[in-house]
C-alpha cells in the first residue's frame, strides 16, 4: 500500500504585528495619534495622550513623552513621567534626570531668609485686608491681595513642582528595576538633592527620592560586582606547567 507523504498545511504564524513595536512595521499610527494629542491645547486631552504613549510604548512614544516632560502643566508632567516609568526604556534616563534638576531649589543662606520673611508676613496680610476693607472698594482690597499673595504662589507652584520630582523619581525607580545601567549613577545626587529640598518638596516626594537614590545605588553597585563577560578564573602559577619538561611519574 502506498502512503503518502503528504503533510496537511499549517497556518502560517504572523511575521509581524504593528502593535508589538516592530520596526519593520513601519509607525505605530495609534502612537503617531497620541503623539499628535500632545499639541492639544486642553491638559485633560494631553494626559490622555501621555497614558495612551504609556501604555504602547517604543522608541517613538519615548521621545514624545520626553518632550512632554517640559509641558507647561505639571499634570501633563506628571502623566508623562509615569508614563515614561510604564515603558521603562533607559533611553528616557536623561531626559527624567533634566527634568528632575528643574524640579527643585537649591537652598542658600538668603533663600532661608526670604522663607522667614514671606512666614512673618503670612500674620500681617490678613490684617491689612481686614483693615483696608473699611476704607477702600472691594476692588482695590482684591487687588492688593493678589500683589500681596504673589509670593505664595510661587510657593503653591513650587509644590507642584514637588509633584513631578515625586512621579519622575518614581519613574527612574522603574527603569532601574529593569534597566540597571551605569549612567543612572549620575541621578544618584540629583535624587538625594530633591529629597533634602524640605521647601519646594512635601515628605511624601522627599521619601521617594530617598528610595530611588537608594535603591539605583544597591543595583548599579550590583552591575560592578559582576565579571567581565569572557573572562576566566586565572590559575595559580604553581599549577601552570613548564615548556619543555616532562612531568615524572609518581613512584609506585
Amino acid at each position: 500500500m502506498h502512503l503518502s507523504t503528504h503533510h496537511p498545511a499549517h497556518p502560517e504564524e504572523p511575521t509581524g504585528c504593528a502593535s508589538c513595536g516592530d520596526p519593520s512595521s513601519g509607525p505605530d499610527p495609534r502612537v503617531e495619534a497620541a503623539t499628535r494629542e500632545l499639541q492639544s491645547r486642553r491638559p485633560p486631552e494631553r494626559i490622555a495622550a501621555a497614558q495612551q504613549l504609556g501604555a504602547h510604548g517604543g522608541a517613538d512614544a519615548v521621545r514624545a513623552l520626553s518632550a512632554a516632560l517640559r509641558d507647561r502643566d505639571a499634570e501633563v508632567r506628571i502623566a508623562a513621567a509615569e508614563a515614561l516609568g510604564r515603558v521603562g526604556d533607559r533611553g528616557a534616563i536623561q531626559p527624567l534626570a533634566e527634568a528632575l534638576r528643574a524640579c527643585f531649589v537649591r537652598r542658600s543662606a538668603a533663600f532661608s531668609l526670604l522663607v522667614g520673611i514671606l512666614a512673618a508676613m503670612g500674620a500681617v496680610v490678613w490684617g491689612v485686608a481686614i483693615i483696608a476693607s473699611l476704607f477702600l472698594s472691594d476692588g482695590v482690597v482684591l487687588h492688593a491681595l493678589d500683589v500681596l499673595l504673589a509670593p505664595y504662589q510661587f510657593f503653591a507652584d513650587r509644590r507642584k513642582q514637588g509633584r513631578v520630582a515625586e512621579a519622575i523619581a518614581g519613574a527612574l525607580h522603574q527603569i532601574a528595576e529593569r534597566h540597571p545601567a551605569p549612567e543612572l549613577v549620575g541621578v544618584v545626587q540629583d535624587l538625594r538633592v530633591a529629597a533634602l529640598d524640605t521647601v519646594s518638596h512635601s515628605r511624601t516626594t522627599r521619601e521617594a527620592s530617598r528610595a530611588a537614590a537608594r535603591r539605583i545605588e544597591e543595583l548599579t553597585e550590583q552591575i560592578r560586582r559582576l565579571p567581565l563577560a569572557g573572562t576566566a578564573p586565572v590559575p595559580e602559577v604553581s599549577t601552570l606547567p613548564i615548556p619543555g619538561r616532562q612531568e615524572t611519574p609518581p613512584l609506585q
